[in-house]
């Protein structure tokens, strides 16, 4: 019975651990997010009105011209 115990302790004792490892890495992870995101310029700081609908647009149609261009070196083949 003691021996059970003891692979029961043993057990708990790893989880404890792997959970401590979990939070230092997901400590160190959400330190890292916070460090890029004071970097990152916020929305507003970057677009106005009129400087987005040109940044949609433009983008829509280089998606078009990209798609068109891939359309002619991709062909998909049905499998029978």
């Amino acid at each position: 019975m003691y021996f059970l115990y003891c692979i029961k302790q043993v057990c708990f004792s790893e989880v404890i651990i792997h959970k401590m490892k979990e939070k230092r890495a997901t400590k160190a992870v959400m330190q890292a997010v916070d460090k890029l995101y004071g970097h990152v310029p916020a929305f507003g700081d970057v677009f106005d009105e009129d400087t987005f609908y040109l940044f949609a647009g433009i983008f829509t149609l280089f998606s078009f011209v990209a798609a068109f261009v891939a359309s002619r070196y991709i062909t998909l083949k049905q499998k029978d």
